[in-house]
C-alpha cells in the first residue's frame, strides 16, 4: 500500500511541494478540481482519501473537504455538457 500510494501520488507531489514552498506557515490553500489531473489519463489515480493523506504527510492540516459537481464544457444552445465530480478542499500549512 505504501509503495502504491507513493507511485500514484507522484504527479500530485510536485504541485504539493510547490504550493508548500510558497505558502507562509499558517497559509491557506483552497483547491477545487477533478481528481484526474493533466497527464494522468490512463494511469492509476489517487482517491480523495489518499490525496488527503498525502497532503497531511506534506505538512498541511485539512480544514474542509467536499465533493462537488462542476460543469467544464457546455454549449448553452445544446443539451450536451461535460460534468466532473470534483474535490474541493481547504488545507492550511502547519506552523512547524
Amino acid at each position: 500500500m505504501q509503495r502504491d500510494l507513493r507511485a500514484k501520488g507522484n504527479r500530485h507531489s510536485r504541485m504539493q511541494r510547490q504550493v508548500f514552498a510558497v505558502l507562509r506557515p499558517g497559509g491557506v490553500w483552497i483547491n477545487q478540481g477533478p481528481l484526474l489531473y493533466h497527464g494522468g489519463c490512463g494511469g492509476p489515480q489517487l482517491t480523495s482519501d489518499e490525496l488527503m493523506l498525502l497532503l497531511e504527510r506534506r505538512g498541511f492540516d485539512v480544514e474542509e473537504q467536499a465533493s462537488r459537481f462542476c460543469v467544464y464544457c457546455q454549449d448553452d444552445s445544446s443539451m450536451c455538457r461535460s460534468e466532473y465530480s470534483c474535490l474541493y478542499y481547504v488545507v492550511r500549512k502547519r506552523a512547524t
